[in-house]
């Protein structure tokens, strides 16, 4: 009952390995995905054999985007894509981590706190009210579906409710985003 939207291109930590999980992998699951790969890195992971090694070099949101752009921008012109060199990973942590958090609600009468995740560079995960069984939390989330189902966004590609009873995600095209558009989809639909 309490699962977890996962993004295309996720990496799920559950055993001895870690998994990408892809196009063909589970939408959700009771595990939480803390690193996800950039979409315009994506096309790597069907480049990888059994047995192959990978490592992951973490980015930010904004380099994320960046590469994305530089991919759609080469494949509009039909050129290769000057490649680019990313610096040594330190040992510590530097600053290329996201905040997470795009944008939050606190609880007012008659509607429970929201918080906006990113979840990678093309999702965002909608966490309504606490990690409880709630169904009035999972009856608003799909309404909100319903309502972004009649009136589309501009942008949103999938729209998904998990199967947490306080979660759902959408998955974004182009580069339009909570982070751009103030306060996400419910304040505009009214259903909040």
């Amino acid at each position: 009952m309490h699962d977890c939207e996962y993004a295309i291109g996720a990496i799920n930590f559950t055993g001895d390995f870690p998994v990408i999980l892809t196009r063909d992998g589970p939408s959700l699951g009771g595990f939480v995905c803390p690193v996800t790969i950039a979409k315009a890195e994506l096309w790597k992971v069907g480049q990888v054999k059994p047995g192959d090694r990978i490592r992951f070099h973490p980015i930010g949101f904004k380099q994320a985007q960046s590469l994305e752009q530089a991919q759609l921008g080469s494949i509009e012109a039909l050129a290769a894509i000057k490649a680019i060199t990313l610096p040594a990973p330190a040992l510590t942590p530097g600053d290329t981590a996201s905040a997470t958090i795009v944008a939050a609600l606190p609880a007012e009468q008659g509607r429970p706190a929201v918080v906006y995740r990113q979840a990678g560079d093309g999702y965002l995960l909608m966490e309504y009210g606490d990690n409880v069984l709630d169904l009035a939390s999972r009856l608003r989330i799909h309404l909100l579906m319903q309502s972004l189902e009649q009136q589309p966004i501009a942008g949103v590609e999938e729209l998904a409710p998990g199967g947490s009873l306080a979660a759902g995600s959408l998955r974004q095209s182009g580069y339009r985003s909570a982070r751009s558009g103030g306060a996400p989809a419910d304040a505009r639909t009214g259903v909040g």
